[in-house]
């Protein structure tokens, strides 16, 4: 009797030491197999089952809120326009129809009315066929006010069905034309050009935002890549700049695996950016954001 009691108790000893170590791997779904009696050895790993139960229940709960919070952040960060475009656009609409051209004003007023369209649209991953149409009319809607400019977008055909968070190059456009434009040449040229590579068997897009307009200084440059390489919530009081705001959007829907590289073009003049990020569908970028904060929260299940 004494060596089948030490035998079924080094079992239930073994089965909860079983029992820890997978819970100590993250693997939340786990339970020790229950035992018949009311010994000590089966009410603990009662216990333990219903410890694992309530431990899967809060990870459960913290996940869908991360997930939640994740989601906010973007679609806040994503919906903003900048409201001195906006007065800018309707103050030159007011001078069209106080000089009575009714027809530019008409479709400026069009156009404005496409973009923010598109803000109201609470779909926070677009093609990026899609971005460059919306980024086409933000171009021609520049062009009533600034004369001396033109643009050029050369993305291959078989880029455009890929994803990114929407209005990501928007903020680029806006930038350009607060700081980049210059008003004393007549050939101010802004470009996306687009390509991909491979690199550790992972197929990889790039976008090159390119001018030749007023050059950033090289302190300036440098302050810029020190802040886009740090943490996206380090520093509050600048969230509204453009370039942290594509920064932001693309590091919470890509995380490490994207970047944003600024440069100065060879010639000395103008300003370059370019945003690297992996090949992902639409759809697949809303899959791929609830299994990341998964993996990263070692959510249920996972090993």
């Amino acid at each position: 009797m004494y060596l089948i009691t030490c035998f079924i108790g080094n079992k239930k000893v073994n089965s909860i030491r079983e029992g820890m170590k997978h819970i100590g791997d993250t693997n939340l779904s786990y339970r020790i197999p229950p035992t018949k009696g009311q010994d000590e050895f089966s009410q603990i790993i009662s216990g333990f089952n219903l410890m694992c139960d309530a431990l899967q229940e809060n990870v459960e709960k913290s996940y869908i809120y991360e997930l939640q919070q994740k989601k906010s952040d973007l679609y806040a960060l994503q919906t903003s326009i900048n409201p001195h475009f906006l007065y800018n656009t309707l103050e030159i609409i007011r001078v069209q129809l106080t000089q009575g051209k009714n027809a530019d004003a008409s479709q400026m007023i069009l156009l404005l009315s496409k973009i923010y369209r598109s803000q109201t649209n609470r779909s926070m991953y677009v093609s990026i066929g899609a971005e460059l149409e919306a980024c086409e009319n933000f171009m021609v809607l520049y062009q009533y006010r600034f004369r001396n400019f033109e643009y050029e977008f050369d993305v291959p055909s078989g880029l455009l069905p890929y994803g990114l968070p929407k209005n990501t190059l928007q903020p680029l456009i806006e930038n350009y034309f607060v700081h980049g434009i210059d008003p004393t040449r007549e050939d101010n040229l802004f470009t996306i050009i687009g390509s991909s590579f491979v690199k550790n068997e992972v197929e990889y897009i790039c976008l090159e935002v390119s001018d030749n307009g007023l050059c950033i200084s090289q302190e300036k440059l440098e302050a810029l890549r020190e802040k886009l390489s740090g943490n996206i919530y380090a520093d509050k009081k600048e969230e509204g700049f453009a370039l942290t705001n594509i920064n932001n959007r693309l590091k919470i829907v890509f995380g490490n695996d994207c970047s944003m590289n600024p440069s100065i073009p060879m010639d000395g003049a103008g300003f370059s950016m370019s945003l690297i990020f992996p090949k992902r569908l639409p759809v697949q970028l809303e899959e791929g954001m609830s299994r990341t904060v998964l993996e990263n929260r070692g959510g249920p299940g996972a090993r």
